[in-house]
C-alpha cells in the first residue's frame, strides 16, 4: 500500500502547481487500485483532498493492468492523457519477483546476503 502515498504527494503537488490558476480545476487521475480495499481507501483519500482543496475535482479512472498498459502509452503522448497516474507494470503471472540482494537506506546499499 506504499503507492498511495506517492498518488496523494502528486496531487498535492499538482496542487501546488494549480494554486494559481482561477476558477474550478479538474485533476485526472489513472491508477490501477481496483482490488475492494483499495478502491473504498483510494476514494475516501480523494473525498478528502477534494473537501481540502475547494474548487479542485479529481476524476478518477481505474484500470486493470493490461488496460492501462495498452491506455498509457499513446495517452502521455497526446495532450488528453492523465494528469497524474499511478502504474505497477508488476511481475506478470508467470515470473517472479527478484529477492533483492541489497537494501538502499539514506547512507548507502548494505548487501543482505
Amino acid at each position: 500500500m506504499k503507492q498511495v502515498p506517492l498518488i496523494l504527494s502528486g496531487l498535492i503537488l499538482l496542487t501546488l502547481g494549480l494554486s494559481l490558476a482561477q476558477g474550478p480545476v479538474t485533476i485526472v487521475l489513472w491508477d490501477q487500485f481496483f482490488p475492494a480495499a483499495q478502491l473504498v481507501l483510494v476514494d475516501d483519500l480523494i473525498a478528502q483532498f477534494e473537501a481540502q482543496n475547494p474548487g479542485i475535482n479529481v476524476e478518477r479512472t481505474v484500470f486493470d493492468t493490461d488496460s492501462l498498459r495498452t491506455a498509457l502509452r499513446p495517452a502521455l503522448s497526446d495532450v488528453g492523457g492523465p494528469d497524474v497516474f499511478y502504474f505497477d507494470s508488476g511481475w506478470g503471472t508467470s515470473t517472479p519477483a527478484p529477492t533483492p540482494s541489497a537494501t538502499m537506506t539514506p547512507t548507502g546499499c548494505s548487501s543482505t546476503a
